[in-house]
């Protein structure tokens, strides 16, 4: 499939910028909104692919998996650079026994020391994650056992007139060959093992990519 015209780029990234900025408030209404209300359960697919008890999320935004994984007893760290999202994943968290640690940072610089983190997760990560020096990160934080989980994509695979739309309007920012050429290949010249497999449910398609030594 083609990929999308530069002005249609543009306009989506304006548009979340805005979204992780002055609108966070909005972020859970509007992921609702274009996915009929399966956001939430998509990014918890990510959960059966999370091991080990020290577990780092980039680009947490409002905390739904930071409060998931810390309520499972796992040592969650989350990293989001908006500042508005770590507020939004603070609030969410604060009443947990114990909370994640929240930090406001940029994933091309994580202070976390090396080989610190036994999972690195990410779900529906922006454009950050193709970035050499967020690849880097990852590479330097991950035990040598560690495993690197990505859900970057779904879609939604219902025949209504509206999942039909909304499954029109995804084609140009899920493309599952878009991630591959820019997140698995980068990762296997770094000398990661890369599985990519897609799973299905009664809400929708996921991607998901994981990553080990």
């Amino acid at each position: 499939m083609a990929q999308a015209p530069a002005w249609l780029l543009c306009l989506l990234e304006f548009f979340f910028c805005l979204l992780y900025g002055r609108l966070a408030w909005a972020y859970d209404l509007v992921a609702y909104l274009v996915s009929l209300g399966r956001w939430q359960k998509w990014v918890m697919h990510s959960l059966p692919y999370i091991q080990g008890q020290r577990v780092l999320e980039l680009g947490h935004g409002p905390g739904h998996l930071l409060r998931a994984l810390s309520r499972r007893g796992v040592r969650a760290i989350g990293l989001d650079r908006s500042f508005n999202m770590a507020q939004l994943a603070r609030r969410r968290t604060r009443r947990l026994d114990a909370p994640p640690l929240i930090l406001n940072a940029d994933a091309s610089f994580i202070p976390l020391k090396s080989h610190s983190v036994e999972c690195i997760v990410a779900t529906f990560p922006t454009a950050y994650i193709f970035a050499a020096a967020t690849l880097r990160e990852i590479d330097r934080l991950l035990t040598d056992e560690g495993v690197l989980v990505l859900l970057p994509v779904a879609w939604l695979t219902g025949k209504s007139p509206w999942e039909r739309l909304l499954a029109w309007a995804f084609r140009y920012t899920g493309e599952s060959d878009f991630f591959t050429e820019r997140v698995e290949q980068p990762l296997k010249a770094m000398g990661f093992i890369v599985q990519v497999q897609f799973v299905e449910d009664a809400t929708g398609r996921v991607m998901l990519i994981t990553a080990h030594r």
